[in-house]
């Protein structure tokens, strides 16, 4: 399998989004797919940013599911970017 290949997959009880197996991270779309039993490998996957992402629904009776679900971070995020501005 090349390195550029993504194993994706989904347990609704545990994620309301597909993810990156290896990540963890929610993913958004890919260029391309193929699934093989009960996974998908994928090219040119693209992940959800937190603000984007689809919130997880509630249950049938309003109960909070939750999720596992990760999303793409920012490089260095808002304290590392702040921190070069001062050195």
């Amino acid at each position: 399998m090349d390195d550029d290949v993504v194993e994706i997959g989904i347990n609704p009880a545990g994620q309301h989004l597909f993810i990156d197996l290896k990540t963890g991270q929610a993913v958004e779309s890919a260029d391309i797919a193929t699934v093989i039993g009960d996974r998908v490998y994928a090219k040119g996957v693209k992940y959800f940013k937190k603000a984007e992402a689809p919130n997880p629904l509630a249950a049938s009776d309003g109960t909070d599911i939750g999720s596992t679900v990760r999303y793409r971070r920012t490089k260095g995020g808002k304290v590392l970017r702040a921190l070069k501005g001062h050195g």
